[in-house]
């Protein structure tokens, strides 16, 4: 499902362009965690999968939650990826058709604040971590922290805005149809909710998928690797609104 490697490599690109941002800062002189309201859901047994599923194979109900997941209005995703010695929390929301706010932290590296709105994009860094990409310039971190920085779509930085996009969370694969390869596990249950494994042998993960006439994709985890990404929160109201012009900067003034 290659989810932390696609991760990685987008953050490998966008974060190829804080070199520019922090040498534009260094030369010059001188949070808000995004959440969604998850519906909750009442326990139920895990042989509560049972009757509605029977009759589809594994990626069949894998295609329906991906339907599910790809066409809800509104979607809360957090969890951490793991690619190799990088790690990555994320804790976003993503609106179909409007955009996505999110924090993503990497263990000491400090965590940045992504928001997109229609095609405009802004991204607020932490003092941790512009000290470990490099900017330590008193006054430039001054000016910079708590500041969100509206991104140019043509700059370097701007590939952290794939963060948003379904395919890199869950890899191209999983959101185009076809054979996945995927096979019936055991019932279990999601904080509480009733749920069916389907495991890909392939790769050692596994989507967990609710129950019912219309799966939901609950939960994708890699036993390989320690990824585990957890879905919640579909058609939840979510209002998306641009930082306060007082806490903005412009990109182009660094060249970004």
């Amino acid at each position: 499902m290659r989810t932390a490697a696609n991760v990685r490599i987008t953050l490998a690109a966008g974060l190829a362009g804080m070199a520019t941002l922090v040498a534009g800062c260094s030369g010059g002189s001188a949070s808000t965690t995004s959440s969604s309201g998850a519906t909750t859901a009442a326990a139920a047994s895990p042989s509560a999968t049972a009757g509605a599923v029977d009759g589809l194979t594994a990626d069949q109900l894998a295609q329906q939650a991906i339907h599910q997941l790809t066409t809800a209005s509104s979607v809360h995703i957090n969890g951490v990826v793991v690619d190799g010695k990088d790690k990555i929390a994320i804790d976003e929301t993503t609106v179909t058709g409007k955009g996505c706010q999110g924090t993503f932290t990497q263990p000491g590296q400090g965590a940045f604040q992504l928001k997109i709105i229609g095609s405009g994009s802004w991204l607020n860094p932490d003092r941790a971590f512009w000290k470990s990409h490099g900017l330590t310039d008193p006054a430039a971190v001054t000016l910079l922290s708590g500041k969100w920085i509206k991104m140019s779509p043509k700059s370097d930085l701007a590939a952290l805005t794939q963060l948003c996009g379904l395919s890199t969370l869950l890899g191209k694969s999983l959101t185009e149809s076809g054979n996945l390869g995927l096979e019936k596990g055991a019932p279990t249950t999601v904080n509480g909710q009733a749920a069916l494994t389907l495991t890909d042998p392939a790769d050692h993960s596994s989507l967990l998928v609710s129950a019912g006439s219309a799966p939901q994709l609950l939960q994708l985890v890699s036993t390989s690797d320690g990824s585990k990404l957890t879905f919640s929160g579909y058609g939840a109201k979510v209002a998306l609104t641009p930082p306060p012009a007082a806490k903005s900067i412009d990109g182009k003034k660094f060249g970004i």
